[in-house]
């Protein structure tokens, strides 16, 4: 009997050791995020207030050099994770990982302030797919921020172009080929690297395409909903544009994000089709 109790006080003692060697460290909550997303949005100021709310989390912050999540496939297949959440950026990067069931359903998150009435709904929806067996949608990510895709242009060189009247930028008059070509040219003239910018990369290259198709005919799809319009009347005249714009250096299109920024950055391009903020 001596014997059993002795048992159950080691057993005791072994589990407060547990619990306090627990309570010393708390729990752990790691999040990756690009550098880009640091730069531009408060992760540490967030992480902060999140540490005082709950004062048993320790959230660790890593800058990840690896931005896709399918490039973690192989490390999930081996029952390991360098993160337990992911701030990226557009859904375009996760059908890989979605298709192969390795994200975790976060649809009970939203009520509270999280509710759905609460998110812009387009962005909302971004989050929302389709569950590779078929038996309906989920929300594998849930969006933390929104971008639209903007022209933006340089004030300098627009007034300079007479292209600038009431304090405002003369905007592109209209889809007739003429009138486009020829608000462009202006602005070409007095932009020392060219007229207009544009990335043609990941998420870009869907927005460079589908915003002016958007704009001409209020959609971006092909008739039976599949896929992006590349077969109707304006995604023709838009190809056809791009193809003019490249042709006479009026558009400078780049390959990469880096690329396309620094040419609007040096003040030497009339104008930027991106998402922004």
């Amino acid at each position: 009997m001596g014997g059993l109790n002795m048992w159950r006080r080691w057993l005791i003692l072994t589990v407060l050791i547990v619990l306090l060697v627990f309570m010393s460290f708390g729990r752990v909550l790691r999040i990756y995020a690009p550098p880009w997303i640091f730069k531009k949005f408060p992760l540490e100021e967030v992480a902060r207030r999140f540490e005082k709310d709950h004062p048993d989390v320790k959230v660790v912050l890593t800058r990840a050099e690896k931005w896709s999540a399918p490039l973690y496939i192989t490390e999930w297949k081996n029952g390991k994770t360098p993160f337990d959440l992911f701030v990226g950026g557009s859904g375009s990067m996760l059908a890989p990982v979605i298709v192969g069931g390795w994200l975790e359903p976060l649809d009970d998150m939203l009520y509270g302030n999280m509710a759905p009435e609460k998110f812009v709904g387009g962005f909302l929806a971004a989050g929302r797919y389709k569950k590779p067996d078929g038996s309906g949608a989920y929300y594998p990510v849930i969006p933390f921020m929104g971008e639209v895709a903007i022209i933006g242009v340089n004030t300098k060189l627009m007034k300079k172009a007479g292209l600038w009247k009431d304090g405002r930028p003369v905007p592109i008059p209209s889809w007739d080929e003429e009138e486009f070509f020829s608000w462009f040219r202006k602005l070409k003239k007095v932009s020392p690297i060219g007229a207009h910018v544009q990335i043609w990369d990941r998420e870009f290259m869907q927005y460079n395409w589908c915003g002016p198709i958007l704009a001409m005919t209020g959609t971006f799809l092909e008739k039976d909903g599949k896929g992006f319009d590349v077969s109707s009347e304006a995604a023709r005249k838009w190809l056809t544009f791009l193809q003019k714009m490249h042709k006479e250096r009026i558009g400078i299109w780049t390959i990469t994000d880096d690329a396309g920024y620094s040419k609007w950055k040096t003040g030497a391009v009339g104008s930027f089709y991106a998402a922004q903020g």
